[in-house]
């Protein structure tokens, strides 16, 4: 046989629902400013890395370049005099 509820049950109910509605509202917005800042902090370390990386590597593209570029002078070598035949 079915139970029936009063109405001081069902409005009893119907507040601990809101409640618990209402903390997992709290925990669920708790953990998204959580998850929001350790986003933050990663794109943060990101760009960092970035930065520093792209210093060296610039740097290496720059110097093939300079060296691809800039031939060296050749060390001319003295050319040896050759005695007199006689």
């Amino acid at each position: 046989m079915a139970r029936f509820i009063t109405r001081k049950e069902a409005e009893g109910r119907k507040f601990r629902l809101r409640v618990f509605a209402g903390m997992f509202d709290f925990l669920a917005t708790i953990g998204s400013l959580i998850l929001i800042f350790a986003c933050v902090a990663l794109l943060a370390s990101l760009v960092t890395w970035i930065r520093n990386d792209a210093k060296t590597t610039f740097a290496s593209i720059e110097y093939s370049i300079t060296s691809a570029l800039i031939m060296p002078e050749e060390e001319q070598t003295p050319q040896a005099t050759q005695p007199p035949q006689l």
